[in-house]
Protein backbone atom coordinates (compact mmCIF):
# COMPACT_ATOMS: atom_id res chain seq x y z
CA UNK A 1 0.00 0.00 0.00
CA UNK A 2 1.16 3.31 -0.83
CA UNK A 3 2.07 6.11 1.79
CA UNK A 4 -1.16 7.82 1.52
CA UNK A 5 -0.10 11.64 1.91
CA UNK A 6 -3.10 13.98 2.96
CA UNK A 7 -5.57 14.43 0.01
CA UNK A 8 -4.53 18.43 0.35
CA UNK A 9 -0.87 17.94 -0.38
CA UNK A 10 -1.32 15.64 -2.87
CA UNK A 11 -3.25 18.24 -4.82
CA UNK A 12 -1.54 21.23 -4.03
CA UNK A 13 1.40 19.90 -4.96
CA UNK A 14 -0.07 18.31 -8.09
CA UNK A 15 -1.82 21.49 -9.35
CA UNK A 16 1.81 23.16 -8.21
CA UNK A 17 3.46 20.95 -11.09
CA UNK A 18 0.67 21.79 -13.28
CA UNK A 19 1.08 24.91 -12.94
CA UNK A 20 4.33 24.86 -14.51
CA UNK A 21 3.46 23.41 -17.93
CA UNK A 22 -0.28 24.47 -18.04
CA UNK A 23 -1.29 28.47 -18.64
CA UNK A 24 -4.11 30.40 -19.64
CA UNK A 25 -2.35 32.50 -21.98
CA UNK A 26 -0.01 29.15 -23.36
CA UNK A 27 -2.16 28.56 -26.33
CA UNK A 28 -1.90 29.93 -29.59
CA UNK A 29 -5.59 30.14 -29.32
CA UNK A 30 -7.04 32.49 -26.83
CA UNK A 31 -9.52 35.41 -26.72
CA UNK A 32 -10.46 38.99 -24.41
CA UNK A 33 -13.05 39.04 -21.95
CA UNK A 34 -14.64 41.32 -24.44
CA UNK A 35 -14.75 38.76 -27.37
CA UNK A 36 -16.32 35.95 -24.84
CA UNK A 37 -18.98 38.41 -23.92
CA UNK A 38 -20.24 38.52 -27.75
CA UNK A 39 -19.86 34.56 -27.80
CA UNK A 40 -22.39 34.45 -24.67
CA UNK A 41 -24.30 36.82 -26.06
CA UNK A 42 -25.28 35.01 -28.81
CA UNK A 43 -24.94 31.67 -27.36
CA UNK A 44 -27.27 32.31 -24.05
CA UNK A 45 -28.13 36.54 -24.22
CA UNK A 46 -25.51 36.37 -22.02
CA UNK A 47 -27.21 35.00 -18.77
CA UNK A 48 -24.02 33.34 -17.73
CA UNK A 49 -26.00 31.30 -15.24
CA UNK A 50 -28.89 29.37 -17.69
CA UNK A 51 -29.36 25.88 -19.04
CA UNK A 52 -30.78 25.46 -22.44
CA UNK A 53 -34.38 23.80 -22.28
CA UNK A 54 -32.86 20.40 -23.46
CA UNK A 55 -30.24 20.66 -21.03
CA UNK A 56 -27.72 20.02 -22.94
CA UNK A 57 -25.44 23.20 -22.82
CA UNK A 58 -24.98 25.45 -19.70
CA UNK A 59 -23.93 28.32 -19.05
CA UNK A 60 -22.97 31.62 -20.72
CA UNK A 61 -21.35 29.81 -23.29
CA UNK A 62 -23.22 27.03 -23.49
CA UNK A 63 -20.69 24.51 -22.46
CA UNK A 64 -21.52 20.85 -22.08
CA UNK A 65 -21.29 18.43 -19.13
CA UNK A 66 -18.99 16.45 -21.23
CA UNK A 67 -16.50 19.57 -22.33
CA UNK A 68 -17.12 20.86 -18.34
CA UNK A 69 -15.84 17.42 -17.18
CA UNK A 70 -13.03 16.76 -19.34
CA UNK A 71 -11.34 20.03 -18.74
CA UNK A 72 -11.00 20.48 -15.59
CA UNK A 73 -14.38 22.42 -14.64
CA UNK A 74 -15.70 20.41 -11.84
CA UNK A 75 -12.42 22.09 -10.00
CA UNK A 76 -15.04 25.40 -10.14
CA UNK A 77 -18.41 23.81 -9.34
CA UNK A 78 -20.18 20.71 -10.38
CA UNK A 79 -22.11 22.82 -13.69
CA UNK A 80 -20.81 25.49 -16.07
CA UNK A 81 -24.31 27.21 -15.16
CA UNK A 82 -23.10 27.04 -11.03
CA UNK A 83 -19.59 28.28 -11.73
CA UNK A 84 -18.67 32.29 -12.19
CA UNK A 85 -18.49 34.04 -15.41
CA UNK A 86 -14.76 34.10 -15.17
CA UNK A 87 -14.35 30.61 -14.44
CA UNK A 88 -16.79 29.24 -17.49
CA UNK A 89 -14.52 31.92 -19.79
CA UNK A 90 -11.98 29.78 -18.35
CA UNK A 91 -12.69 26.39 -18.98
CA UNK A 92 -13.53 28.18 -22.47
CA UNK A 93 -10.06 29.05 -23.16
CA UNK A 94 -8.89 25.21 -22.75
CA UNK A 95 -11.93 24.37 -25.23
CA UNK A 96 -10.41 27.09 -27.60
CA UNK A 97 -7.10 25.97 -27.49
CA UNK A 98 -8.02 22.06 -27.71
CA UNK A 99 -10.53 22.44 -30.57
CA UNK A 100 -11.00 25.87 -31.86
CA UNK A 101 -13.40 28.29 -32.59
CA UNK A 102 -15.97 25.85 -34.36
CA UNK A 103 -16.72 24.32 -30.91
CA UNK A 104 -19.15 27.08 -30.68
CA UNK A 105 -21.74 27.94 -33.37
CA UNK A 106 -21.63 31.36 -32.52
CA UNK A 107 -18.31 32.16 -32.74
CA UNK A 108 -18.48 33.99 -36.42
CA UNK A 109 -18.22 37.23 -36.07
CA UNK A 110 -17.21 37.56 -32.60
CA UNK A 111 -13.89 38.00 -33.57
CA UNK A 112 -13.24 34.21 -31.26
CA UNK A 113 -10.83 32.84 -33.68
CA UNK A 114 -8.66 35.45 -34.52
CA UNK A 115 -8.39 37.59 -31.23
CA UNK A 116 -5.71 35.95 -29.40
CA UNK A 117 -5.71 38.01 -26.39
CA UNK A 118 -5.34 36.47 -22.71
CA UNK A 119 -8.81 36.98 -20.76
CA UNK A 120 -7.42 37.28 -17.45
CA UNK A 121 -3.23 37.38 -17.60
CA UNK A 122 -2.98 38.46 -13.77
CA UNK A 123 -5.07 34.63 -12.47
CA UNK A 124 -3.66 31.53 -12.27
CA UNK A 125 -3.88 28.81 -14.80
CA UNK A 126 -7.22 26.91 -14.94
CA UNK A 127 -6.86 23.50 -12.76
CA UNK A 128 -4.75 20.82 -13.86
CA UNK A 129 -7.06 17.71 -14.56
CA UNK A 130 -7.70 15.36 -11.52
CA UNK A 131 -5.32 12.98 -9.97
CA UNK A 132 -5.79 9.10 -10.29
CA UNK A 133 -7.26 7.07 -7.48
CA UNK A 134 -7.52 3.41 -6.83
CA UNK A 135 -9.93 1.71 -4.65
CA UNK A 136 -10.74 -1.98 -4.18
CA UNK A 137 -15.01 -3.28 -3.64
CA UNK A 138 -13.78 -6.50 -2.23
CA UNK A 139 -16.08 -9.73 -2.70
CA UNK A 140 -17.56 -9.25 0.27
CA UNK A 141 -19.13 -5.85 -0.46
CA UNK A 142 -16.84 -3.82 1.70
CA UNK A 143 -14.43 -1.24 0.35
CA UNK A 144 -11.00 -0.56 0.88
CA UNK A 145 -9.61 2.68 0.51
CA UNK A 146 -8.40 5.03 -2.44
CA UNK A 147 -5.15 5.37 -2.78
CA UNK A 148 -3.67 7.77 -5.47
CA UNK A 149 -1.46 6.67 -8.28
CA UNK A 150 2.62 7.80 -7.99
CA UNK A 151 3.00 10.55 -10.91
CA UNK A 152 5.97 10.28 -13.92
CA UNK A 153 9.54 11.86 -12.42
CA UNK A 154 8.62 11.35 -8.58
CA UNK A 155 5.43 14.01 -9.02
CA UNK A 156 3.20 12.50 -5.74
CA UNK A 157 0.20 12.02 -8.51
CA UNK A 158 -0.54 11.27 -11.73
CA UNK A 159 -3.04 13.69 -13.19
CA UNK A 160 -5.26 13.08 -16.49
CA UNK A 161 -8.48 13.78 -18.00
CA UNK A 162 -8.77 10.10 -19.18
CA UNK A 163 -8.57 6.57 -17.13
CA UNK A 164 -9.03 2.88 -17.73
CA UNK A 165 -8.42 -0.10 -16.22
CA UNK A 166 -8.73 -3.53 -16.46
CA UNK A 167 -8.48 -6.99 -14.89
CA UNK A 168 -6.25 -9.56 -15.46
CA UNK A 169 -6.51 -13.79 -15.52
CA UNK A 170 -3.57 -13.68 -13.32
CA UNK A 171 -5.47 -11.17 -10.86
CA UNK A 172 -3.20 -8.25 -12.14
CA UNK A 173 -4.82 -4.88 -13.21
CA UNK A 174 -3.59 -2.87 -16.24
CA UNK A 175 -4.40 0.76 -16.46
CA UNK A 176 -3.81 3.32 -19.09
CA UNK A 177 -4.69 7.19 -18.92
CA UNK A 178 -3.71 9.95 -20.91
CA UNK A 179 -1.55 12.39 -19.20
CA UNK A 180 -1.41 16.64 -18.68
CA UNK A 181 0.79 15.97 -21.82
CA UNK A 182 -1.67 14.56 -24.03
CA UNK A 183 0.50 10.88 -23.36
CA UNK A 184 -0.76 7.50 -23.41
CA UNK A 185 0.75 5.98 -20.58
CA UNK A 186 0.47 2.72 -19.46
CA UNK A 187 1.01 0.46 -16.14
CA UNK A 188 0.01 -2.86 -14.43
CA UNK A 189 -1.00 -3.45 -10.48
CA UNK A 190 1.04 -6.53 -9.13
CA UNK A 191 -1.13 -9.37 -7.18
CA UNK A 192 0.82 -7.78 -4.28
CA UNK A 193 -0.45 -4.76 -4.54
CA UNK A 194 2.45 -2.34 -6.06
CA UNK A 195 2.99 -0.86 -9.20
CA UNK A 196 4.74 -1.09 -11.94
CA UNK A 197 5.32 2.88 -12.65
CA UNK A 198 3.20 4.12 -15.95
CA UNK A 199 5.49 4.43 -19.06
CA UNK A 200 4.55 5.85 -22.17
CA UNK A 201 2.37 3.92 -24.94
CA UNK A 202 4.48 4.65 -28.59
CA UNK A 203 2.53 6.20 -31.31
CA UNK A 204 2.41 5.40 -34.77
CA UNK A 205 6.23 6.57 -36.17
CA UNK A 206 6.26 8.55 -32.80
CA UNK A 207 7.59 7.70 -29.32
CA UNK A 208 4.56 8.78 -27.69
CA UNK A 209 0.72 8.40 -28.64
CA UNK A 210 -1.28 11.56 -28.18
CA UNK A 211 -5.00 11.10 -27.56
CA UNK A 212 -7.89 12.23 -26.72
CA UNK A 213 -9.66 9.09 -24.90
CA UNK A 214 -8.27 5.77 -24.14
CA UNK A 215 -9.69 2.29 -22.96
CA UNK A 216 -8.81 -0.91 -22.14
CA UNK A 217 -9.84 -4.72 -21.87
CA UNK A 218 -8.25 -7.88 -20.64
CA UNK A 219 -8.77 -11.20 -22.35
CA UNK A 220 -8.64 -14.90 -21.18
CA UNK A 221 -5.42 -15.65 -23.07
CA UNK A 222 -3.79 -13.11 -20.49
CA UNK A 223 -3.36 -10.37 -23.28
CA UNK A 224 -5.05 -7.14 -23.11
CA UNK A 225 -5.86 -4.60 -25.77
CA UNK A 226 -6.27 -0.41 -26.10
CA UNK A 227 -8.51 1.53 -27.88
CA UNK A 228 -7.30 5.27 -28.30
CA UNK A 229 -9.13 8.27 -29.82
CA UNK A 230 -6.44 10.09 -31.70
CA UNK A 231 -5.69 13.77 -31.73
CA UNK A 232 -6.80 13.44 -35.36
CA UNK A 233 -10.10 11.87 -33.72
CA UNK A 234 -9.72 7.99 -35.43
CA UNK A 235 -10.17 5.18 -33.04
CA UNK A 236 -7.13 3.17 -33.15
CA UNK A 237 -6.28 -0.40 -31.52
CA UNK A 238 -3.32 -2.76 -30.44
CA UNK A 239 -2.70 -5.81 -28.01
CA UNK A 240 0.10 -6.10 -25.21
CA UNK A 241 1.24 -9.56 -25.60
CA UNK A 242 2.05 -11.65 -22.56
CA UNK A 243 5.56 -11.06 -22.71
CA UNK A 244 5.08 -6.96 -22.29
CA UNK A 245 5.36 -6.03 -25.70
CA UNK A 246 3.23 -4.74 -27.40
CA UNK A 247 1.75 -4.65 -31.34
CA UNK A 248 1.43 -0.96 -32.00
CA UNK A 249 -1.80 1.16 -32.75
CA UNK A 250 -3.32 0.25 -36.18
CA UNK A 251 -6.73 2.34 -37.23
CA UNK A 252 -9.95 0.73 -37.20
CA UNK A 253 -11.99 0.95 -40.28
CA UNK A 254 -15.17 3.12 -40.36
CA UNK A 255 -18.96 2.19 -41.82
CA UNK A 256 -17.47 2.78 -45.60
CA UNK A 257 -14.49 4.44 -44.84
CA UNK A 258 -11.04 3.36 -43.85
CA UNK A 259 -10.62 5.16 -40.59
CA UNK A 260 -13.41 5.41 -38.01
CA UNK A 261 -14.17 9.11 -36.12
CA UNK A 262 -15.52 8.95 -32.64
CA UNK A 263 -16.11 10.83 -29.73
CA UNK A 264 -16.19 8.16 -27.18
CA UNK A 265 -14.70 4.66 -27.20
CA UNK A 266 -14.81 1.72 -25.18
CA UNK A 267 -13.84 -2.35 -25.47
CA UNK A 268 -14.60 -5.50 -23.63
CA UNK A 269 -13.20 -9.13 -23.52
CA UNK A 270 -14.98 -11.90 -24.12
CA UNK A 271 -14.70 -15.32 -22.65
CA UNK A 272 -14.41 -17.07 -26.46
CA UNK A 273 -11.10 -14.69 -26.76
CA UNK A 274 -13.05 -12.09 -28.62
CA UNK A 275 -13.36 -8.04 -28.05
CA UNK A 276 -16.09 -6.04 -28.36
CA UNK A 277 -16.01 -2.13 -29.20
CA UNK A 278 -18.79 -0.08 -28.84
CA UNK A 279 -17.59 3.72 -29.72
CA UNK A 280 -19.81 7.08 -29.94
CA UNK A 281 -19.10 8.41 -33.72
CA UNK A 282 -18.70 11.87 -34.90
CA UNK A 283 -22.93 12.03 -35.39
CA UNK A 284 -23.79 11.21 -32.07
CA UNK A 285 -24.60 7.49 -32.72
CA UNK A 286 -23.43 4.34 -30.85
CA UNK A 287 -21.94 2.06 -32.83
CA UNK A 288 -20.78 -1.58 -31.89
CA UNK A 289 -18.56 -4.54 -33.69
CA UNK A 290 -16.83 -7.55 -32.53
CA UNK A 291 -12.86 -8.32 -33.21
CA UNK A 292 -12.61 -12.31 -33.92
CA UNK A 293 -10.34 -14.57 -32.50
CA UNK A 294 -8.14 -14.05 -36.03
CA UNK A 295 -7.98 -10.54 -35.16
CA UNK A 296 -10.33 -9.67 -38.12
CA UNK A 297 -12.93 -7.06 -37.41
CA UNK A 298 -16.91 -7.69 -38.34
CA UNK A 299 -17.44 -3.67 -39.30
CA UNK A 300 -19.53 -1.43 -37.01
CA UNK A 301 -23.10 -1.40 -36.76
CA UNK A 302 -25.12 1.57 -35.03
CA UNK A 303 -27.36 0.33 -31.81
CA UNK A 304 -30.97 1.07 -32.06
CA UNK A 305 -32.31 3.81 -29.56
CA UNK A 306 -35.64 3.68 -27.70
CA UNK A 307 -37.78 3.85 -30.85
CA UNK A 308 -35.60 4.77 -32.98
CA UNK A 309 -32.87 3.34 -35.24
CA UNK A 310 -30.38 4.76 -33.52
CA UNK A 311 -28.69 6.05 -29.89
CA UNK A 312 -27.82 8.93 -29.49
CA UNK A 313 -25.32 9.69 -26.33
CA UNK A 314 -22.91 11.06 -24.63
CA UNK A 315 -21.00 8.50 -22.88
CA UNK A 316 -20.66 4.55 -23.45
CA UNK A 317 -19.28 1.60 -21.95
CA UNK A 318 -19.08 -2.32 -22.46
CA UNK A 319 -18.68 -5.37 -20.19
CA UNK A 320 -18.61 -9.09 -21.03
CA UNK A 321 -20.26 -11.92 -18.84
CA UNK A 322 -19.33 -15.74 -18.39
CA UNK A 323 -22.54 -17.11 -19.86
CA UNK A 324 -20.86 -14.69 -23.22
CA UNK A 325 -23.58 -12.18 -23.44
CA UNK A 326 -22.12 -8.15 -23.03
CA UNK A 327 -24.13 -5.58 -21.09
CA UNK A 328 -23.58 -1.59 -22.35
CA UNK A 329 -24.57 1.45 -20.98
CA UNK A 330 -24.93 4.37 -22.31
CA UNK A 331 -25.89 7.89 -21.07
CA UNK A 332 -28.22 9.39 -23.53
CA UNK A 333 -28.63 12.82 -24.51
CA UNK A 334 -31.15 13.59 -21.92
CA UNK A 335 -28.60 12.78 -19.35
CA UNK A 336 -29.99 9.47 -18.05
CA UNK A 337 -28.13 6.42 -17.68
CA UNK A 338 -29.62 3.49 -19.86
CA UNK A 339 -28.95 -0.24 -19.97
CA UNK A 340 -28.87 -3.10 -22.27
CA UNK A 341 -27.24 -6.60 -23.04
CA UNK A 342 -26.38 -8.51 -26.24
CA UNK A 343 -27.17 -11.86 -26.22
CA UNK A 344 -25.08 -14.69 -27.49
CA UNK A 345 -27.08 -14.81 -30.75
CA UNK A 346 -26.04 -11.27 -31.29
CA UNK A 347 -29.27 -9.69 -30.67
CA UNK A 348 -29.82 -7.35 -28.61
CA UNK A 349 -32.39 -6.31 -25.38
CA UNK A 350 -32.97 -3.02 -25.83
CA UNK A 351 -31.69 0.05 -23.93
CA UNK A 352 -33.61 0.53 -20.30
CA UNK A 353 -32.97 3.57 -18.48
CA UNK A 354 -31.64 2.73 -14.77
CA UNK A 355 -33.42 4.11 -11.94
CA UNK A 356 -31.48 6.78 -9.88
CA UNK A 357 -32.13 7.63 -5.99
CA UNK A 358 -35.54 7.93 -5.74
CA UNK A 359 -36.57 9.06 -9.42
CA UNK A 360 -37.40 6.78 -12.13
CA UNK A 361 -33.61 7.88 -14.28
CA UNK A 362 -30.10 8.26 -12.80
CA UNK A 363 -28.58 11.64 -14.42
CA UNK A 364 -24.68 11.08 -14.67
CA UNK A 365 -21.86 12.66 -16.61
CA UNK A 366 -19.69 9.32 -17.01
CA UNK A 367 -20.37 5.89 -16.38
CA UNK A 368 -18.78 2.23 -16.38
CA UNK A 369 -19.58 -1.28 -16.04
CA UNK A 370 -17.52 -4.58 -14.91
CA UNK A 371 -19.13 -8.50 -15.53
CA UNK A 372 -18.30 -10.58 -12.29
CA UNK A 373 -17.06 -14.26 -12.14
CA UNK A 374 -21.07 -14.87 -10.68
CA UNK A 375 -22.91 -13.34 -13.29
CA UNK A 376 -23.36 -10.09 -11.54
CA UNK A 377 -22.36 -7.17 -12.85
CA UNK A 378 -21.11 -3.79 -11.13
CA UNK A 379 -21.75 0.05 -12.45
CA UNK A 380 -19.86 2.55 -11.21
CA UNK A 381 -21.40 6.30 -12.75
CA UNK A 382 -20.30 9.92 -11.67
CA UNK A 383 -23.74 11.60 -10.72
CA UNK A 384 -24.58 15.37 -11.88
CA UNK A 385 -23.41 16.26 -8.30
CA UNK A 386 -19.93 14.93 -9.16
CA UNK A 387 -20.19 12.69 -6.85
CA UNK A 388 -19.09 8.14 -7.60
CA UNK A 389 -22.38 5.68 -6.74
CA UNK A 390 -22.19 2.33 -7.47
CA UNK A 391 -25.04 -0.89 -7.76
CA UNK A 392 -24.70 -4.10 -8.78
CA UNK A 393 -27.17 -6.30 -11.42
CA UNK A 394 -28.00 -9.22 -9.81
CA UNK A 395 -28.38 -12.73 -12.06
CA UNK A 396 -32.10 -11.83 -11.58
CA UNK A 397 -31.82 -9.18 -13.94
CA UNK A 398 -32.54 -6.76 -10.42
CA UNK A 399 -30.84 -3.80 -9.43
CA UNK A 400 -29.47 -3.24 -6.28
CA UNK A 401 -29.70 0.58 -5.95
CA UNK A 402 -27.17 3.08 -6.44
CA UNK A 403 -25.32 4.14 -3.53
CA UNK A 404 -22.31 7.14 -2.82
CA UNK A 405 -18.82 5.90 -2.25
CA UNK A 406 -16.89 7.15 0.24
CA UNK A 407 -14.27 9.27 -0.64
CA UNK A 408 -10.38 10.09 -0.13
CA UNK A 409 -8.88 10.57 3.42
CA UNK A 410 -12.59 10.38 5.25
CA UNK A 411 -14.67 12.28 2.90
CA UNK A 412 -18.04 11.55 2.86
CA UNK A 413 -18.08 10.98 -0.78
CA UNK A 414 -15.88 10.84 -3.76
CA UNK A 415 -15.83 13.43 -6.27
CA UNK A 416 -14.51 13.59 -9.35
CA UNK A 417 -15.04 13.70 -13.05
CA UNK A 418 -14.29 9.86 -14.03
CA UNK A 419 -14.37 6.81 -12.90
CA UNK A 420 -13.62 3.16 -14.31
CA UNK A 421 -14.02 -0.88 -12.43
CA UNK A 422 -13.20 -4.21 -13.84
CA UNK A 423 -13.60 -7.16 -12.28
CA UNK A 424 -10.98 -9.45 -10.87
CA UNK A 425 -11.06 -13.05 -10.75
CA UNK A 426 -11.47 -13.20 -6.76
CA UNK A 427 -14.72 -11.53 -7.09
CA UNK A 428 -13.59 -8.42 -5.92
CA UNK A 429 -13.71 -5.25 -8.33
CA UNK A 430 -11.06 -2.15 -8.80
CA UNK A 431 -12.02 1.31 -8.96
CA UNK A 432 -10.49 4.00 -10.89
CA UNK A 433 -11.24 7.75 -10.32
CA UNK A 434 -9.98 10.67 -11.27
CA UNK A 435 -10.21 13.08 -8.36
CA UNK A 436 -10.39 16.69 -7.43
Amino acid sequence: MRSRTSRSALLGAALALAATVVGVGSSAQAASVATWDKVAACESGGDWSVISSNRLYYGGLQITLTNWYHYGGTDYAPRPDLASKMQQILIAEKILADQGAGAWSCSPGTGLATDHADPYPSVPAPPANGAFFHDIRLASGGWTAFDALDGLDGAPTFNGPEAAIAGMPDGTAQVVGIGNDGNVYHETRLTNGSWTGFAPLNGIGTSTMQARKVAIAGLPDGTSQVLAIGNDGNVYHQTRLTSGSWTGFAPLNGIGTPTMQAREVAIAGLPDGTSQVTVIGNDGNIYHETRLTNGSWTGFAPLNGIGTSTMQARAVAITGLPDGTSQVLAIGNDGNIYHQTRLTSGSWTGFAPLNGIGTPTMQAGAVSIAGMPDGTSQVLAIGNDGNAYHQTRLTSSDWTGFQPIAGYDGAPTFNGPRAAITAMPDGSAQILTIGH
